[in-house]
């Protein structure tokens, strides 16, 4: 890498990885000291008012420098719909399409991260969607791919932890103003994970706070594995993943940087 950009005809990098392993403050921290712009690939964060079940943490987004100063590392295709509208794979790949135009037309650099494997391998594939009466149009992508999880059991506790957080943060609260607001239960099922489960809570389905945490946890972490299942479908397919070593978040965005610098 010489003067802030990839050598090998690399024009962005990927960020992919299981839920709970750490993504986004890595993925913050290479941004920051690429001078990159991160491009979200989550499906549940492009929606308003998903905030706490969707894991947004835009605090994460500010980093202090070794002056002290606070810096946000500039992040697209967050808040960006209502739940009026029905997202899409579709819908990702055409706005993050935009997203890297917009980028790399400011010369700047793409990062693009997200625990949704269909949308990362729209992304780094280049998916063709039939019937459109206009060719969604690729721009030129060429990404190095780099991958990061933990083993099974941090994973496991990775997630417990942060279930607990997002629960005393008001995670059942946000599921019960939404449907104050007017989105129904069958509109918060479909979103699926802490949405679904917690809405099922609020309609007596689940009868407990124990029971909910139980059944959220053991979702979260089938989730998880059904992630990794996926990039190795990517691996299979011809997509190259460079894996991070596991680590703390320091050691691996350590391991991260080097690598990219020596490129």
């Amino acid at each position: 890498m010489e003067n802030g950009r990839f050598s090998g005809g690399y024009n962005c990098l990927v960020l992919l990885g299981p839920t709970a392993a750490g993504k986004t403050a890595l993925a913050v921290r290479l941004a920051h000291v690429l001078n990159a712009e991160i491009i979200s690939a989550d499906s549940r964060q492009v929606y308003q008012g998903l905030d706490i079940g969707s894991g947004k943490d835009l605090q994460e987004y500010f980093l202090l420098d070794e002056a002290g100063q606070e810096n946000f590392v500039p992040v697209h295709l967050i808040d960006i719909t209502d739940l009026t509208q029905e997202y899409s794979a579709f819908a990702f790949l055409r706005d993050a399409y935009k997203a890297f135009a917009d980028i790399t037309g400011r010369g700047g650099l793409p990062l693009l991260t997200g625990g949704t494997g269909m949308y990362v391998d729209a992304f780094v594939r280049g998916y063709q969607f039939s019937g459109l009466s206009t060719p969604l149009t690729r721009p030129d992508i060429r990404p190095l791919v780099m991958g990061t999880t933990l083993p099974r059991h941090q994973l496991h506790k990775n997630i417990v932890k942060r279930l607990r957080s997002r629960f005393k943060e008001g995670m059942t609260e946000e599921v019960t103003a939404l449907h104050e607001q007017g989105v129904s239960w069958e509109r918060l099922e479909r979103l699926g994970l802490e949405y679904r489960f917690i809405a099922e809570f609020l309609q007596g389905k689940i009868e407990t706070q124990t029971a909910l945490f139980r059944a959220l946890t053991h979702a979260i972490n089938q989730f998880a594995k059904r992630q990794e299942t996926w990039f190795r479908g990517m691996e299979r397919k011809g997509v190259v993943i460079h894996w991070i070593p596991p680590g703390t978040v320091e050691e691996r965005f350590a391991w991260a940087r080097d690598f990219v610098r020596e490129l």
